[in-house]
């Protein structure tokens, strides 16, 4: 009996011996990954799908569809994601500047006008980055100049692509909200719209790059190119909601005109851009 136990016992430890000599790099952590593995494996499809699911939060399935929408169909995902960033904030920039605190007189032409100014602006944003990444990697590879690339990007970014769309944002935007609203008149609402923008660049353009030169500072150094345009909108969601209440902060300002009527003096409340007849 004693001699079988010591040849148990000899057999067994020459077992493990040739199994560890033959998988020296094995840890504990690998043996338990490839135990969950094989459990997986032997688990029916719809059961481990179930596992996944429900192991998985709201925020990473919606994170899953959309990285997955983005992969597929880039473009057309940018696109909606922008449009429907534009509306909802246009619509929040009315309800935040209204006049009267007790009633909300939505503009729908207003915040449609934005929309599709977000729609354009994203698909020239698209390729603009797409040529930009690949014209400044090609002078400054990533690997060796990280620093300069993006330094490069930024200034270019800023200095052609940012005026062109300040600029085509106030154009844009007033022009489709006033044919929205039924000017017949285009030629003189697109001379309106243009003169306007010219006023306001410049003052727009100090506020714009002091929330854009940072941002994009970080999201050229550090993040994809296709994920690029998360962090935009992130920002997005307020800058276009200021941009909004720039563009259309003279039609809320109201001057005083006196009017006789009846024999008496009334006050009438007239929008800046009309002329005031006395």
């Amino acid at each position: 009996m004693i001699i079988f136990r010591r040849g148990v016992l000899h057999c067994r430890a020459k077992y493990f011996k040739t199994t560890a000599s033959c998988h020296p790099r094995r840890t504990l952590e690998e043996m338990l990954l490839g135990f969950r593995t094989q459990t997986t494996v032997t688990t029916s499809s719809s059961s481990s799908r179930t596992l996944f699911v429900s192991s998985s939060s709201p925020l990473q399935r919606v994170w899953k569809v959309y990285s997955e929408s983005l992969h597929e169909h880039p473009l057309f995902t940018k696109a909606i994601m922008a449009a429907a960033i534009f509306f909802v904030s246009d619509t929040a920039s009315q309800y935040i500047t209204r006049k009267d605190k007790n009633s909300f007189d939505w503009s729908l032409s207003r915040a449609l006008s934005g929309s599709t100014f977000g729609i354009i602006a994203t698909v020239g944003l698209h390729y603009w980055w797409g040529l930009l990444e690949a014209v400044v990697k090609k002078r400054l590879p990533l690997s060796t100049h990280r620093l300069a690339n993006t330094a490069t990007k930024v200034l270019l970014d800023q200095s052609i692509k940012a005026p062109l769309y300040i600029y085509t944002y106030f154009v844009l935007t007033k022009f489709l909200n006033e044919q929205m609203d039924g000017t017949s008149d285009w030629q003189k609402s697109w001379r309106e719209a243009n003169a306007n923008a010219a006023e306001m660049l410049p003052s727009t353009m100090l506020q714009h790059w002091k929330v854009w030169i940072p941002v994009h500072s970080f999201n050229f150094y550090f993040v994809p190119l296709h994920h690029r345009v998360l962090v935009q909108n992130s920002i997005l969601v307020f800058w276009s909601g200021y941009l909004s209440y720039l563009n259309h902060q003279k039609d809320q300002h109201v001057v005083a005109t006196d009017e006789q009527l009846d024999g008496k003096v009334t006050r009438r409340a007239t929008p800046l851009h009309e002329k005031c007849e006395l």
